[in-house]
């Protein structure tokens, strides 16, 4: 889905498995705030302090992952624009995206 600010630009292509976990991980971000933001809702705000946390993690492991994978900040930062103008609504409007988004997370332990 991503990468595409590296496709010709003369930089050497991204490792697609150190990508699949880049793109894990920015989903988890996504993720977790998602859930911090229904928590904080709820009023259960110990739990939403926990994903918020998780978030933070996840946007860590996905900026190393990214870098280990040869993508620029720029680049990071233009996934991340691509991935918040869908990625929010998804997992709002896809219950089972949702569902299997955060077990992957959960199985990835960012979650």
């Amino acid at each position: 889905m991503l990468m595409a600010a590296a496709v010709g630009s003369g930089n050497p292509a991204p490792d697609p498995t150190k990508l699949t976990a880049y793109n894990y991980a920015v989903r988890c971000f996504f993720a977790n705030g998602r859930m911090a933001e229904l928590l904080s809702r709820r009023g259960d705000l110990a739990r939403a302090a926990t994903f918020r946390g998780n978030a933070q993690r996840s946007h860590q492991g996905a900026v190393t992952l990214g870098r280990g994978a040869g993508l620029s900040d720029a680049q990071m930062a233009l996934d991340l624009d691509a991935f918040q103008s869908l990625e929010p609504a998804r997992l709002v409007s896809d219950a089972a995206y949702f569902d299997k988004t955060a077990s992957a997370c959960k199985a990835l332990g960012l979650m």
